[in-house]
């Protein structure tokens, strides 16, 4: 019966020829963009941009990008609905795991009845990591900047932490010294989101945003300005200081 009134809810959305959820963001990023639009059908999939497209909504759409309230304008004014199920939390801990293809294999896997985001996550890479979740663990975390999240994990077995943020390659996770595991991997979860395989015990890490090629563009910086030192020092050093005159004398200077 729930699957059925949320079922009712999805489908009123899309009767109402809801517009995008992108907003005034002028860069979407590729995989939020592909995990938004797609639709089940390569040539429409091929053929939609995300400025105009019309949203295909899904179960796992809904509460993996955490949506709350449907506005609809209606009789000259906006109504506001809220949605009969819980959105997922903006991170969480999931117990199982499945490997895919490719993001077409798992968006055609979460468009199917049957799976859960909430308890699966799927990935595009082995992790290596068997998930034996014992309890529901502990998540929190702290935006210390927009670039720097802190995390404190509490597992009970091992499992993965999703972050239902986008993913991108620049994100790395540095462990503190008081943390069970000295070494994450930020994978893509779900397509578009971060999962991070976590093994039993107490976690404290933080997850940073390190663009690509940022360390050897500031590699290149350091060696430029001690390449620009050391020139400098050279040449002061062999220059030589100019000869001093003797004042002149009376003399001279009336001569």
């Amino acid at each position: 019966e729930r699957r059925d009134v949320e079922q009712q809810y999805i489908l009123h959305f899309a009767a109402q020829n809801a517009p995008d959820i992108w907003g005034d963001d002028p860069l979407i990023p590729k995989r939020f963009n592909y995990f938004i639009t797609y639709t089940g059908d390569p040539e429409k999939d091929r053929a939609i941009s995300p400025y105009d497209q019309r949203i295909t909504l899904t179960l796992p759409k809904i509460r993996l990008t955490r949506l709350c309230f449907l506005l609809d304008n209606k009789d000259g004014g906006l109504q506001v609905s809220r949605l009969p199920f819980q959105p997922l939390a903006r991170a969480f801990l999931a117990g199982r795991w499945r490997k895919v293809g490719g993001m077409r294999e798992a968006m055609e896997i979460m468009s199917g009845k049957d799976f859960d985001p909430g308890v699966e996550v799927l990935l595009e890479k082995d992790p290596g990591l068997t998930p034996a979740m014992r309890g529901p663990g502990k998540v929190s975390w702290r935006d210390v900047t927009t670039d720097d999240v802190e995390f404190n994990v509490q597992t009970e077995g091992s499992a993965f932490l999703v972050m239902t943020d986008n993913y991108n390659r620049g994100w790395k996770a540095w462990a503190c010294p008081d943390s069970v595991q000295q070494s994450y991997e930020v994978l893509p979860g779900d397509v578009f989101a971060r999962a991070i395989p976590l093994r039993s015990g107490t976690h404290h890490f933080h997850l940073v945003y390190v663009p690509p090629g940022f360390e050897a563009g500031k590699g290149v910086s350091t060696a430029s300005l001690l390449a620009y030192l050391l020139a400098w020092g050279f040449l002061g050093f062999f220059k030589k200081p100019l000869r001093s005159q003797a004042p002149l004398s009376k003399e001279q200077r009336l001569g």
